[in-house]
């Protein structure tokens, strides 16, 4: 029997300095893989500064915009491709630390291409997580990755997925 196996794995780290009158800065460096949309190594590079819309004790909204440098590499090809982009972003956090502990964490980037000029990224994620009693949370992670130009051998520009969990929090 066939099996179609696909892959998805992204590592990230970023970080934000919050500036006068809730202005930041902000620079990210990572790496992803796709296999759904032909990507075998895709290494990034960003920067810019944006806007906090709101930011209490229980929700922050921030907006953004930058440049992203990338490195990658596709299923077609046998050398990494340099691309510059730009990035726009909008993110929103929601939390709760008292019981019952809440959080909602949603991402949504666009990239439009300036040296692939009307090609479009676009990353969304959203993870969700609460406590249903002592310590003990479900939640679910969405994710859409979008690329109108992706280098797939089939004839999706999109891939997609929805997890569920279940987890217990060890206390002190």
């Amino acid at each position: 029997s066939d099996t179609i196996t696909s892959r998805k794995q992204d590592a990230s780290i970023a970080y934000l300095r919050k500036l006068d009158h809730q202005y930041y800065l902000m620079s990210s460096v990572g790496w992803e893989t796709n296999t759904e949309l032909g990507l075998e190594s895709r290494y990034l590079i960003g920067s810019g500064g944006g806007k906090i819309i709101i930011n209490d004790n229980h929700q922050r909204l921030l907006t953004g915009l930058g440049l992203s440098l990338n490195s990658e590499k596709t299923d077609k090809s046998t050398v990494y491709q340099q691309n510059i982009e730009t990035l726009a972003l909008i993110q929103f956090k929601k939390f709760r630390y008292s019981s019952p502990k809440i959080s909602i964490d949603a991402q949504y980037v666009i990239y439009p291409s300036l040296s692939d000029i009307g090609r479009v990224r676009m990353n969304l994620q959203i993870n969700t997580s609460i406590e249903i009693f002592k310590d003990f949370f479900t939640g679910f992670t969405f994710y859409d990755n979008y690329d109108n130009r992706s280098s797939s051998t089939g004839s999706s520009n999109n891939d997609y997925g929805l997890s569920f969990t279940l987890g217990y929090t060890f206390g002190k």
